[in-house]
């Protein structure tokens, strides 16, 4: 990601979300190291026996997973916003809803542990994450593929 990222800004010079774009998106490669070896405290009964408090590890985990979702939803929004000035409604429109998508997923992971004391959590949480990282996936290819310098770069 944070490779993809430094591309992205190579490539995408001047414009909308030429400069938050690919620093959204450095974020959340940023926040997978973090996040990565920092592993979330028991949940849920989880494993069985142990002891659900909040530790310092388990709060940097919480923080930095926020920050990776928030940080997603923003580079989803501001590439929309850049297609849409590029006339690439259709573009826009699904990098608007890959937003959507992950915030309600986050939203839903967070009510769904809280509210209905765990449940499908996980499920709910990588829908999120399996839609922003599809939505990533076909970013670059439209980085990679030969009409997009002409077609998007301003």
């Amino acid at each position: 990601m944070l490779a993809f990222a430094i591309g992205m800004r190579l490539l995408l010079r001047t414009g909308r979300g030429s400069t938050w774009g690919p620093i959204l998106l450095g974020i959340y490669g940023l926040t997978f190291i973090v996040t990565g070896p920092i592993l979330p405290d028991p949940a849920l009964g989880y494993p069985p026996g142990a002891s659900s408090a909040l530790t310092i590890h388990g709060a940097i985990h919480i923080l930095f997973g926020l920050l990776q979702f928030t940080s997603l939803i923003a580079a989803c929004f501001v590439l929309a916003r850049r297609d849409a000035a590029l006339e690439r409604r259709g573009w826009s429109w699904y990098s608007v809803a890959t937003g959507l998508l992950v915030a309600a997923s986050y939203v839903a992971f967070v009510l769904t542990a809280k509210l209905l004391d765990g449940g499908p959590t996980g499920l709910i949480e990588r829908i999120g994450i399996i839609g922003g990282g599809i939505w990533i996936a076909l970013l670059a290819i439209r980085l990679m593929s030969r009409s997009f310098p002409r077609v998007f770069i301003e």
